[in-house]
């Protein structure tokens, strides 16, 4: 269920009731409409022969959905900051302006009559209640701020102080479901991170350590199945590491060193078949610390046939190195030294039989 204030008027008169006072005489009348032009609102009266898209077949709450109309007279223009009337106004919207003035009719030239489904298509766009227009036309970050969809559910609810996000930050779906739950300390993200799918199916929830990923990190498919866990220190992953696909089966499992893979390293099909098995260490080449593949490496095909047998040595090619095809025929021997081919390569047909050969020296392949 949408957010829906029982008094738009008690709302904005909790930070403007200047404001509230000269727009009194329009609240309430369906002949006047809000719109926010940079810092400030201008109020519009429909015309007998005005078109808008009001009836449009996605709206969630009227109240604080967005519309879009052809034409209208200008009954009055507000600044919020310094809450004086003004004559005119001008907004820009993808690099066309429309300028209204007070006391004077304004029309959308370029308005789609086929497309009233559309918000973003050609028009002039208001709301139906004051609250809405004057939140988005609210330059100063203080205090609580309020976004709508289009369809008039809530977009986001947050609080400012001095300009910078503070406390509770909600963002929802335009189902109004949420999609987003955090929490902000002067500007910086800090406590437990959720989010949902729109079908209010927890797919994330992990912790900010000021502003900083710290501790269990857990995501969900949209199906409720488990995707990924792992631990976060001081914003890098570091531990266990494992995912899922969503049939539940695990897909990958290793372990990190400060964001860095360091251990045993596994992935499978989603059959249960091991795809991948090597080892990670850490390596420090002009004092950068590396991942590097060092030991035995091996792969098979997702009939469980092997697929591949190397060797690595700190991240590169050593020794023997194999190829199978999905059959468990070789496909290919060579050699590596120094991670460069070294020595004689053959190449096998599906059926087993050579096709070519090759000699190699340090990477370069040698001629008759």
């Amino acid at each position: 269920m949408a957010f829906r204030s029982s008094s738009s008027k008690f709302i904005v008169k909790r930070y403007h009731s200047t404001l509230l006072s000269k727009c009194n005489a329009y609240i309430g009348n369906p002949l006047f409409v809000y719109k926010a032009c940079a810092n400030r609102i201008v109020i519009l009266k429909k015309l007998e022969n005005t078109i808008t898209n009001e009836t449009r077949d996605d709206i969630y709450d009227k109240n604080y959905s967005e519309f879009k109309g052809d034409k209208f007279h200008v009954e009055k223009i507000i600044d919020i900051n310094t809450l004086t009337e003004l004559t005119e106004a001008k907004s820009a919207f993808y690099r066309k302006q429309i300028k209204y003035i007070a006391g004077k009719n304004v029309e959308e030239t370029k308005f789609i009559y086929d497309d009233l489904n559309s918000t973003l298509s050609n028009g002039i766009r208001y709301y139906l209640t004051l609250e809405p227009a004057y939140y988005l036309a609210k330059s100063e970050r203080n205090g609580k701020d309020m976004i709508w969809h289009t369809n008039g559910s809530r977009y986001i609810e947050c609080e400012y102080i001095n300009g910078k996000l503070h406390g509770k930050y909600n963002v929802y779906h335009e189902n109004d479901n949420p999609y987003v739950e955090c929490y902000f300390i002067n500007g910086v993200k800090h406590g437990k991170y959720l989010s949902w799918n729109k079908d209010n199916t927890k797919i994330l929830e992990f912790e900010y350590d000021n502003g900083i990923r710290n501790g269990l990190f857990r995501s969900w498919f949209t199906n409720g199945n488990r995707e990924t866990e792992c631990t976060f220190e001081n914003g890098d992953i570091h531990g266990m590491y494992e995912s899922w696909f969503d049939n539940k089966e695990q897909y990958k499992k290793c372990y990190y060193t400060n964001g860095k893979l360091n251990g045993k390293f596994i992935t499978r099909y989603d059959n249960g078949q091991v795809a991948v098995e090597c080892e990670y260490i850490l390596v420090v080449r002009d004092k950068q610390i590396n991942e590097k593949i060092n030991g035995k490496y091996e792969e098979w095909w997702k009939n469980g046939k092997k697929k591949t047998i190397a060797n690595y040595i700190e991240g590169e090619l050593e020794g023997k190195y194999f190829e199978y095809y999905d059959s468990e025929i070789m496909k290919m021997e060579c050699e590596y030294k120094n991670g460069k081919l070294h020595g004689t390569y053959k190449q096998y047909n599906q059926n087993g039989e050579l096709e070519e050969v090759y000699e190699y020296k340090n990477g370069k392949m040698l001629t008759n």
